[in-house]
């Protein structure tokens, strides 16, 4: 069984519960997680919560970087967060800053976003063999994308997931959690 679990405000705490083979029903301690926190975060707190009865958590993330209006230097802070492994998160920033002599080549954007791999835990590849206008950035993990503080060119923009972000602009995108349970359906 898999669900997706929306996002809730910091101090509210929920449980989920199964039924066994037995029609036991089995309940995770409270789980909690701060407000601001990302996909990795929730599906932590989830997965420490449901250990004992079956009950895991996974987290995806991805998101685009295309449409480049004008070559120049792109610079943005990538933004993300790291789980804390108690529900609460620990927010990391780097600086990011490319040449881009061709707005159809954003080679060096990808060079420069997997040379911070170690800080953010993002990856950048192009999101089509072939394609070097468009890339696709990923997390192992579900943690949140996001671009800061744009500047592109003199006054360009990108788009960040299909949504145009202006010099000076910032966006943001959270993963989603899948849910599973080796015991059958579960209910929250």
């Amino acid at each position: 069984s898999a669900a997706i679990l929306a996002r809730t405000s910091s101090g509210t705490a929920m449980t989920m519960s199964v039924i066994d083979g037995t029609g036991t029903t089995l309940t995770t301690s409270a789980i909690t997680y701060d407000a601001e926190s990302g996909a990795n975060v929730i599906a932590d707190a989830i997965s420490r919560a449901g250990e004992g009865i079956g009950i895991e958590a996974k987290a995806v993330n991805s998101a685009t970087l295309s449409g480049l209006t004008e070559a120049g230097t792109v610079a943005f802070k990538l933004t993300t967060q790291t789980a804390d492994g108690d529900g609460t998160f620990t927010a990391v920033t780097k600086d990011i800053s490319a040449v881009i002599t061709n707005q159809n080549d954003l080679s060096a954007l990808v060079s420069a976003i997997n040379g911070a791999q170690t800080t953010t835990g993002i990856t950048a590849a192009f999101t089509t063999t072939g394609n070097k206008s468009s890339i696709t950035l990923s997390t192992l993990d579900g943690r949140n994308i996001g671009i800061d503080t744009l500047a592109a060119g003199t006054a360009g923009s990108i788009k960040f997931d299909g949504t145009a972000v202006a010099t000076g602009g910032s966006q943001m995108k959270t993963g989603t959690v899948a849910i599973t349970s080796a015991r059958g359906e579960f209910s929250t």
